[in-house]
């Protein structure tokens, strides 16, 4: 496989052994074409105890020294990738892409392998590479575009550092956990899955240069520094280095002198850096990490504090000015947030903070979804121009159904928020760091592209917390709505809604911090009406259009999205109480709940048992009858079985209760003629 997805390529494999009780063993060199050499070398130690066989997706130059498994300025090739996901460190997380195989090393730990279908360049590689890294949340070496790998077949001797973790002494087969079936992956697909960890967050690590190393021949060091700088046979020569870093930073060395230090060790922990120059530019990494900022951070803090101590500031009301400024609407503007842009034309403008509200069910995801589509082409939304935006969805509530969503539709665009955290609006300031690091990345995107972040929905991302309890609510949408604005961007948050109507509902709107409210209400018939509340960029108070549903199949569940959407812009004086007409799927419904109740024999006492009994039908089954009714028509709307359910009960002709596995439900007795049509 490797042999021929390496054909034509001027270089070579690398078989590596590693004893699991320290040391090296054989490591070989194979041309290209060099298949049964290679598996030759393999077998050789597949079956000697302690015996670890390695190897390797990328191509090594020619002129590799013999015995020498060679670092990244010795790679030429790259033929594919591989995240190490160590289930027992912890260092594991979602796959962003299908992989063409997975390798299983040991209980819990698996390897899997993005074979591609052209050789990567170092260069082109490396920057994969640690995007993989990012999105898996896997082990440093998914990085290291030089690593090793496990080979199927072989053996997984445990070390000592993995005997303390409690891992088992006797040896695991190392075997595929997935097979591959010959597919290669598209890079450029693979380089799309992985943008939004394409950059670097902002607090990762960044290697610092060093200047000029000094002599440090006859320098005295404390004991347990030389103790570090001497020691031989470590178990993670990997770890040890940090730890003589960390010992360095915390001795208060500077870094060229601790540099110099570091590389004058004579333990043999030091033999994992083949090159004073590959020593010298980990040192440099290691000590840009916090373990070893810390120390220096804290130095430097105690230096601010005691020159605070000894130098008196001057007073608030000394201080000419104090920062605060006049400006015409033209300076404020250019200097504080830039001229606000119709993102959505008489609808949405940067930097503002938006509500997208409806009840349960009434379709906010789909609506937001199809908004997301709109901006991302630039296409028009209910008649209105749009820009072009790139769209940040942050699925606090249900992130496989807005995936579905988005596979339903065909958008591979709109990209879908993975945060460690979470969105934990609970604490608002960990959440505003979240949506600028969001931010941030959708820009590098495209930066002449427009931003928009969805937050889907407010109550999920409270944790559950009551929208209405204003001591979670109001520090919560004040932090987003400060991103929004420092930002320039849109921040739309979907909202649970009681509303019926036009009518505000105190509490439910969010009025108080939004610049635009979106409400979903009930339509005619299956339709739902697209509301303006609130609005800061054209008229409120009016019905802009309305929509309609439909479910596409995606694997063993369906989506819902819109079918159809209509522009139908109108004044809305003041709220009108209407008569609901039922949708065809309750008029549906009401005659299978008819013949379901005359059918059953279910016969119970909801008023306890001296009151009268009345004759139900199960949910469960009413619940089949329907989707058996629906199965094959061209729009299933199988969700829509709870809202025509939900109709029925609140028009009083049916009463639900207690009873079997979903509860029953049985007529109220209410006088109703049977909708037209059923």
């Amino acid at each position: 496989m490797l042999h021929s997805l390496a054909e034509g390529i001027d270089g070579k494999l690398v078989v590596s052994v590693f004893y699991a009780a320290g040391g090296e063993g054989t490591i070989s060199h194979h041309r290209i074409g060099d298949v049964d050499g290679m598996v030759a070398a393999i077998d050789a130690h597949s079956g000697t105890e302690g015996a670890n066989v390695y190897a390797g997706l990328q191509i090594m130059r020619t002129s590799l020294a013999r015995g020498e498994r060679g670092g990244k300025d010795d790679v030429v090739a790259v033929l594919g990738l591989v995240a190490d996901l160590d289930g027992d460190t912890g260092k594991t997380g979602a796959l962003p892409f299908a992989p063409s195989y997975i390798i299983e090393t040991s209980p819990g730990n698996q390897q899997p392998v993005w074979l591609f279908d052209r050789p990567l360049t170092p260069d082109e590689a490396k920057p994969l590479a640690a995007a993989l890294q990012r999105a898996t949340g896997s082990d440093s070496g998914t990085k290291d575009i030089a690593h090793v790998w496990r080979v199927p077949g072989t053996k997984n001797w445990p070390n000592s550092a993995k005997l303390k973790r409690g891992r088992s002494p006797e040896p695991a087969s190392v075997h595929c956990a997935q097979e591959w079936h010959g597919d290669l992956i598209s890079v450029d697909a693979f380089r799309s899955a992985l943008a939004p960890w394409a950059v670097a967050p902002e607090s990762e690590v960044k290697p610092v240069e060093l200047g000029e190393l000094p002599d440090v021949d006859g320098v005295t060091v404390s004991e347990k520094l030389a103790t570090l700088l001497a020691a031989n046979d470590v178990d993670d020569r990997s770890k040890h280095a940090s730890a003589v870093a960390e010992r360095l930073a915390f001795e208060k060395y500077d870094a060229e002198p601790a540099a110099a230090l570091f590389l004058s060790a004579t333990g043999n922990w030091l033999d994992r850096y083949s090159t004073e120059a590959s020593a010298r530019k980990d040192f440099g990494r290691l000590w840009g990490k916090p373990f070893c900022t810390k120390h220096t951070e804290m130095r430097e803090a105690g230096a601010r504090l005691v020159a605070g101590l000894a130098t008196p500031k001057p007073a608030n009301d000394n201080v000419r000015g104090g920062g605060i400024s006049l400006l015409s609407f033209e300076e404020y503007k250019a200097q504080q947030f830039g001229t606000a842009e119709a993102m959505i034309k008489g609808l949405v403008r940067t930097g503002t903070l938006i509500a997208v509200g409806g009840r349960p069910g009434a379709g906010k995801t789909a609506l937001m979804i199809a908004i997301a589509d709109a901006l991302d082409k630039g296409e028009p939304f209910l008649g209105r121009e749009t820009k072009e935006t790139t769209v940040a969805y942050i699925a606090a509530e249900d992130g496989g159904d807005v995936a579905n969503r988005l596979e339903a539709i065909g958008n591979t665009s709109v990209k879908i928020v993975k945060s460690p955290d979470g969105f934990p609006l609970t604490k608002p300031q960990r959440a505003a760091e979240i949506a600028r690091e969001v931010v941030r990345q959708a820009k590098a995107l495209d930066p002449s592209r427009h931003v928009m972040l969805v937050v889907d929905t407010l109550r999920a991302a409270l944790g559950g917390q009551s929208v209405l309890d204003d001591k979670y609510t109001s520090p919560a949408l004040n932090a987003l709505r400060e991103v929004a604005e420092a930002e320039g961007v849109v921040i739309a948050v979907l909202n649970h809604t009681n509303r019926e109507n036009n009518k505000a509902t105190k509490g439910e709107t969010l009025e108080a911090v939004t610049a635009l409210e979106l409400v979903l209400l009930d339509g005619e018939g299956d339709w739902h009406t697209v509301y303006v509340g609130k609005n800061r960029s054209g008229p409120g108070q009016r019905n802009i259009g309305k929509v309609r549903y439909t479910s596409v199949q995606i694997g063993d569940v369906t989506a819902a999205i819109i079918e159809e959407m209509v522009a139908e812009e109108g004044a809305v004086d003041a709220p009108k109480e209407k008569e609901r007409r039922p949708s065809d799927n309750a008029k549906i419904l009401h005659g299978i709940i008819s013949t379901a109740i005359l059918d059953s024999r279910d016969h119970i006492h909801p008023f306890g048992n001296d009151g009268p009994r009345v004759k139900a039908a199960q949910i469960s089954d009413i619940r089949a009858r329907f989707y058996s009714r629906k199965e094959g028509l061209e729009d299933t709307k199988k969700k829509a079985f709870t809202r025509a359910l939900n109709y029925w009960i609140e028009k009083e002709w049916i009463v639900r209760g207690s009873f079997g596995v979903e509860g029953a439900v049985w007529l109220s007795g209410r006088e109703m003629s049977p909708p037209q049509g059923d």
